[in-house]
């Protein structure tokens, strides 16, 4: 989620669309989990669920191909150690969210939290540090195997489309498959591998689209496309009503998933250029440069965020449920956006 190697100047537009990114996460995460709602909060999730995490795995997928495209020695290595470090994380902080379950939960099975971090399964949202540090690797594989190909546009196009139909043949045979005979270190591995094919195809869309938009400066075709693009995954989650949750590899209609995860995720890429075209974000770009942080804090039980919020919400009086909602959201993105700017200092694999 950060940038993949250092040097590489930023993009706007992609700490703009990774701030709205971890802004639907954790509003997303509000509904559910926070157990808020309002007139169309149920829509709203069920939407958001569709392309909010796939759009992160596009997104590295843009920052890995910004990287390789620039004159900087040993890009590969310093990439792959870039995804090593992210497993690193994953372990580091699943090893506090075992510690820190224990304030919210009468028991900890700790045989089950160890197999949940030995097999990668994860807890939310600490799942994503591995699929992510994974998904890369297994990228950066598939484009050293095909680099031959991938030399101008039209090849990384035929690249991309080959990754992500390999990827979704074998995902539509993962999730057909009967676990029920396999053992918890079994299911668990499943479920990882499950969600490791589509991460890959995400991963590799986001390298295709890069080839695609990134010398592109018409600002007005950019914004139409974005919205269209988020129309559409609006549009055919309302008709279909398709279940995503990519932690449990709950995948729905495999075919509707990639869909709505690609068009979703790279409409809201393109958009954010288009927006970037006509003013800054600084806040939201703020957000973005810390998603991981804010990604790995806003959960609980770290402070028990979801729920303070709710009980400052009431006693301040904001009993409209939308209003208490964007309330707590913000409570929410700005306690963590801080936690995680404080921590960095440290370096402690953020």
């Amino acid at each position: 989620m950060e940038e993949s190697i250092k040097n590489v100047k930023r993009l706007d537009y992609l700490d703009l669309a990774k701030g709205i990114g971890i802004i639907l996460v954790v509003g997303a995460h509000l509904i559910g989990e926070g157990g808020m709602s309002f007139a169309t909060s149920r829509v709203a999730r069920e939407i958001v669920y569709q392309f909010h995490m796939p759009l992160f795995f596009v997104i590295s997928g843009f920052t890995i191909e910004l990287s390789l495209n620039k004159n900087i020695e040993n890009k590969y290595s310093r990439l792959i150690k870039k995804a090593l470090m992210l497993l690193v994380s994953y372990f580091f902080w699943r090893l506090i969210y075992t510690y820190l379950s224990k304030y919210h939960l009468e028991k900890i099975d700790y045989h089950e939290e160890l197999l949940c971090m030995l097999t990668l399964l994860g807890r939310a949202p600490i799942w994503f540090l591995a699929a992510l540090s994974i998904a890369e690797l297994g990228y950066l594989f598939c484009r050293r195997l095909a680099e031959r190909v991938t030399k101008n546009k039209y090849g990384f196009c035929i690249f991309t489309l080959t990754v992500t139909v390999i990827t979704l043949l074998i995902t539509n045979l993962l999730v057909k498959l009967d676990s029920s005979g396999f053992s918890l270190w079994g299911k668990y591995i499943i479920i990882t591998i499950t969600r490791f094919f589509p991460s890959v195809a995400f991963v590799a869309v986001g390298a295709g689209l890069y080839h695609l938009i990134y010398e592109y400066k018409n600002v007005k075709v950019l914004l139409a496309i974005g919205v269209g693009f988020l129309l559409l995954t609006a549009i055919l989650t309302m008709v279909f009503h398709n279940g995503v949750n990519m932690h449990t590899a709950t995948l729905g209609k495999t075919e509707l998933f990639y869909l709505n995860a690609i068009v979703g995720g790279g409409g809201l890429i393109i958009l954010s250029k288009g927006l970037c075209g006509f003013a800054r974000y600084h806040i939201v770009q703020a957000l973005g440069r810390r998603s991981k942080g804010i990604m790995i804090f806003h959960y609980p039980p770290y402070f028990m965020i979801f729920h303070y919020s709710q009980i400052i919400c009431g006693l301040i009086g904001i009993n409209q449920p939308l209003i208490s909602f964007l309330f707590c959201l913000a409570i929410c993105l700005v306690s963590t956006y801080a936690i995680t700017t404080i921590i960095s200092k440290y370096n402690m694999f953020l």
